[in-house]
């Protein structure tokens, strides 16, 4: 029996812009990859859209599981669209199975979140959770840019319209 870690999980550096086409590459020679990834929502003509697109969660970075006695390392960095292993000390960052597993898991998760509500409907109650008008409930109207929403609060009786970051408030 072997005492042997491998095989394991590898942090792999790829080229600027080049995270698809390495894991395309890798997977090609046989190698086990994760290119994490996160649902966002797109823009088009200055307004957000429900379309989501896959955002790379880690650029320049993805995870890769193979054996070096088998499949060397240096096989790997020369692989196009990466430019090496991330190390330590000189020693190749290694990630265990149940640890790729827990991140794993944690990114579908969120993912499945983000996907399930990216953004509230027209008129959906949501309440402000920091800012000038925190505490305040307020109505979800429409989206301002990739980063912002127009919101109807209440104040003093009246509905003042106004433009709040959308990490400045939460669904009711």
């Amino acid at each position: 029996m072997s005492d042997s870690i491998y095989p394991a999980w590898f942090v792999v550096k790829s080229k600027h812009n080049q995270e698809k086409r390495a894991e395309s590459q890798l997977i090609s020679q046989g190698v086990k990859c994760y290119l994490p990834v996160i649902p966002i929502s797109s823009m088009r003509d200055g307004k957000k859209q429900h379309l989501i697109r896959d955002d790379i969660l880690f650029p320049g970075y993805l995870f890769a599981f193979f054996d070096p006695e088998i499949i060397h390392t240096t096989e790997v960095k020369n692989t196009r669209g990466i430019s090496g292993l991330v190390n330590f000390g000189g020693t190749p960052a290694i990630i265990s199975e149940s640890d790729m597993c827990d991140i794993r898991a944690r990114i579908d998760e969120r993912a499945a979140a983000l996907t399930a509500k990216s953004i509230p409907a027209r008129g959906e109650c949501i309440e402000i959770t920091s800012g000038a008008f925190e505490a305040l409930e307020a109505v979800y109207e429409e989206p301002d840019g990739l980063r912002r929403s127009m919101v109807l609060i209440n104040v003093l009786g009246k509905q003042v319209r106004r433009s709040v970051c959308n990490k400045e408030f939460r669904f009711a």
